[in-house]
């Protein structure tokens, strides 16, 4: 369960939504966004994802999880 925001170049937000498998798919019209994704208290950011016309963009996050949390 991973909470992502995403707010547009102007910082208005668009995405307030949880995650619930690995994998979280959008389509964004082109343009910049700030993208937050939240879990276990850590946060990752991307700042500035430019998505531009007619590509596909792919951004990993990655959670360091220590033993006690995957049991």
């Amino acid at each position: 369960d991973v909470s992502v925001d995403i707010d547009n170049e102007n910082g208005t937000q668009l995405v307030n939504s949880t995650a619930t498998g690995p994998f979280f798919y959008i389509d964004l019209p082109t343009g910049k966004y700030d993208v937050k994704a939240s879990f276990d208290n850590q946060t990752e950011e991307i700042k500035n994802l430019n998505i531009s016309k007619d590509h596909s963009t792919k951004e990993l996050l990655h959670w360091n999880l220590s033993d006690n949390q995957m049991s």
